[in-house]
């Protein structure tokens, strides 16, 4: 997700939202709508995902650690931040996130992928319809009639699926950058607006994904993890 992309015109906005609504569909049945509600649930677990993963951002313990900043967010973009606070320490400064406000969490986008994870050797990557990837067989990969279509794809789903959504986050967060020989700050940015990326684990048909809790209410076996983040990233990235 990029702010600075060209505004899309108005059938791709319309596609956009129809490629939406068809991929949360999906996903919902995925999650088992009546134990998962989504993108209703999902916008609160991830909300507390944000919020927690700018918290051990700000905290010098556990900002430069990949493994606890792996709780939420996924490697690559936990490898960026850690790479982030070891220059800015190098410049003897150190960063803090405050976050102000409630955290309102709006899905922009969604995106399914089907197959297994890694992806074999042999193996292609199609995309379908603007909202799925299928990753087969490359020998499977020609097809020519909407029947082969259906059976590659439910193949594909059994050897199982992982989504990533794409989110517009809006708080009220400011970045701090001190001088940390004079304890002054030499850098004060805000931002009220910025996109996440968030990524599932890779699960199959077959795999429990949900506890019962003493309510008797299910909550996902696991979290959410932020995959990317605009603009935030950038600023630390480009100082």
């Amino acid at each position: 997700m990029n702010f600075n992309e060209p505004i899309p015109t108005f059938w791709e906005s319309v596609k956009a939202r129809q490629n939406l609504k068809l991929a949360s569909e999906r996903i919902s049945k995925h999650l088992k709508d009546d134990a998962y509600e989504f993108p209703f649930k999902f916008q609160e677990d991830v909300a507390k995902t944000v919020k927690e993963a700018f918290s051990a951002l700000s905290n010098p313990e556990t900002a430069s650690d990949e493994n606890t900043l792996g709780q939420h967010m996924t490697r690559g973009i936990a490898s960026q931040f850690v790479t982030g606070y070891h220059n800015f320490k190098q410049k003897n400064q150190s960063v803090e996130f405050k976050i102000s406000k409630p955290i309102n969490v709006v899905v922009t986008g969604a995106h399914l992928y089907y197959g297994p994870f890694p992806a074999p050797e042999g193996y292609v990557a199609q995309n379908w319809l603007g909202f799925l990837t299928l990753i087969i067989p490359g020998e499977h990969s020609n097809f020519e009639n909407h029947t082969r279509q259906k059976e590659l794809l439910k193949s594909a789903s059994d050897e199982g699926v992982y989504f990533r959504i794409d989110t517009i986050v809006e708080t009220d967060i400011e970045i701090i950058v001190t001088d940390d020989s004079t304890g002054l700050p030499v850098l004060r940015d805000r931002r009220t607006r910025f996109g996440v990326t968030f990524t599932s684990p890779h699960f199959t048909p077959w795999d429990e994904i949900f506890d019962l809790q003493p309510d008797y209410s299910w909550k996902l076996k696991w979290d959410w993890k932020m995959s990317d983040v605009d603009g935030v990233l950038k600023k630390i990235q480009n100082k």
